[in-house]
């Protein structure tokens, strides 16, 4: 069985002196993992790895998009 995680963010860039003003908002963008939890078979995914997996594209979605404005989503 084939589940799929997501996780749908705003990101907001602030100046450390400034939290009420923020220096870019970018658009709400939606991260989606999908993993197998069918315990049957040899390449089962616990749920906290999905979640890992799914928190570090995340991370790395927010970052490539704060740096450079243009994501390139890569398949893993």
């Amino acid at each position: 069985m084939m589940n799929t995680m997501n996780a749908k963010v705003l990101v907001k860039l602030y100046a450390p002196n400034d939290r009420l003003n923020p220096l870019n908002e970018y658009k709400p963008f939606t991260v989606s993992r999908s993993y197998i939890s069918d315990v049957r078979r040899m390449d089962v995914t616990i749920p906290e790895d999905a979640v890992q997996n799914l928190m570090e594209a995340l991370g790395e979605r927010v970052v490539l998009e704060v740096l450079t404005g243009k994501f390139k989503e890569i398949s893993p």
